[in-house]
């Protein structure tokens, strides 16, 4: 939330995907049960991919109530958890089938792409930042 304050809502979500991108990268690249080095840095890879994940979860829903109106902040927020709930289900299917047909150490990657196309999509979004952000970044923009 502190982060959003100061860089956007947008942006920090962004930021945390790009941190989970490289993060589950790194991770898949060092990911071997070998080596207990290796693990030091599977574990501390895989840490700052979560906290990339929390960045994006802690503003995700912020951002859709902004959009939304009292009158149909229920509807959007049955379609966030809709999509959240959907890529809950899916995600682990497909997921699973990275790991059979690919390899167990695919899952990374596999995640690192999902993540990567929400990234991308997230640099469509153009409104949910919270009153106080957008007026100090109008202020910023004019002067």
């Amino acid at each position: 939330g502190i982060l959003a304050r100061k860089i956007g809502r947008r942006w920090s979500i962004v930021l945390g995907f790009l941190l989970a991108v490289v993060s589950f990268i790194l991770v898949g690249i060092f990911v071997t049960p070998s080596s207990s080095s290796k693990m030091v840095v599977f574990t501390l890879f895989y840490l700052i991919s979560g906290f990339g994940l929390i960045f994006a979860n802690v503003n995700t829903l912020p951002m859709v109530l902004e959009l939304s109106t009292p009158r149909d902040v229920g509807k959007f927020t049955g379609y966030y958890y809709m999509a959240t709930m959907t890529a809950q289900t899916l995600g682990p299917i497909f997921g699973g089938l990275v790991m059979d047909y690919i390899s167990s150490r695919g899952i990374f990657f596999f995640s690192a792409i999902c993540i990567a196309i929400g990234a991308m999509l997230m640099l469509f979004v153009k409104h949910g930042e919270s009153p106080d952000f957008a007026t100090k970044f109008k202020k910023t923009k004019i002067a």
